[in-house]
């Protein structure tokens, strides 16, 4: 046998040997996110998550598939000591899946890393005078914050803390946020886009004078000064009360509807015990 030949053998078997142990990789990658997608991994997330106690199971098993993608590509990492498990992860992409059911979840692809904190996480914010050119810099306390089109950061701890009878989501709000700056007003157009802004600038409005006149709302008042915190804190009472949220605000209902794919309003009140 020449040297030639040997090499050649040589070479051969190494790309064999290689592809058997990425087949491998693969297969327990897979069988990993079968386990993750299973039906088991409900109940508990039933008890952590008013939300994904509401879904449908027909609905939560047409949302699988994105599911299973998103989880395959986006790097989920736990900060301060906090170890990521299969429940957190599936959480995340269910709530992914669930606000690109229109658009598909390749609305994702930018995203990079989820980072998952047990609590609240300070992080320094720097604040510009448009009229006098001064800048301050401060510390924040947040339950989450959504990186332009690289990471959404969440507290779980916020995320766990979510009520079925209170509209507020830290993670619905950061996933919203998140498709707002990937999306850009991609998801509607012409006529259909005009609408979309004229119903979010005028409900807008509407709750900047309730709040005004002191007088109580469904949503939260930190939507009432900034155009995209406004859709955030909407995109939170539409899940999280949508029947409440479609007698109070039709119009904006009606448009997130649209707007996300989803009637949750339809929804029964408890999917399953």
């Amino acid at each position: 046998m020449t040297a030639a030949v040997f090499a050649a053998i040589a070479v051969a078997a190494v790309v064999i040997v290689g592809w058997a142990l990425w087949r491998q990789r693969v297969e327990r990658r897979r069988q990993q996110l079968d386990a993750l997608l299973a039906t088991q991994h409900r109940a508990g997330l039933d008890l952590v998550s008013p939300l994904h106690a509401r879904l449908p199971d027909p609905l939560l098993d047409e949302l699988a598939p994105a599911m299973r993608s998103f989880v395959e590509r986006v790097d989920f990492v736990g900060c301060n000591g906090l170890a990521v498990t299969d429940d957190m992860r599936r959480l995340v992409a269910t709530y992914a899946a669930l606000l690109t059911r229109r658009v598909g979840i390749g609305a994702y692809d930018r995203l990079y890393s989820v980072l998952i904190y047990p609590d609240e996480f300070v992080v320094e914010q720097r604040y510009e005078d448009e009229d006098t050119g001064l800048v301050t810099e401060a510390e924040e306390v947040l339950s989450g914050q959504t990186i332009d089109t690289d990471r959404v950061i969440i507290s779980w701890r916020d995320v766990v803390a979510a009520d079925a009878d209170s509209p507020y989501d830290v993670l619905a709000h950061e996933l919203a946020h998140y498709l707002d700056h990937a999306l850009d007003g991609s998801l509607t157009h012409g006529a259909a886009q005009d609408d979309w802004h004229a119903t979010l600038a005028q409900e807008q409005r509407a709750l900047q004078d309730a709040l005004d006149r002191d007088e109580p709302t469904l949503l939260d008042a930190y939507g009432a000064d900034d155009p995209a915190e406004f859709f955030c804190v909407a995109t939170e009472a539409f899940l999280q009360a949508p029947q409440e949220f479609e007698r109070l605000h039709p119009a904006l209902y009606a448009q997130l509807s649209r707007f996300y794919g989803l009637d949750p309003a339809r929804w029964p009140a408890r999917a399953r015990a």
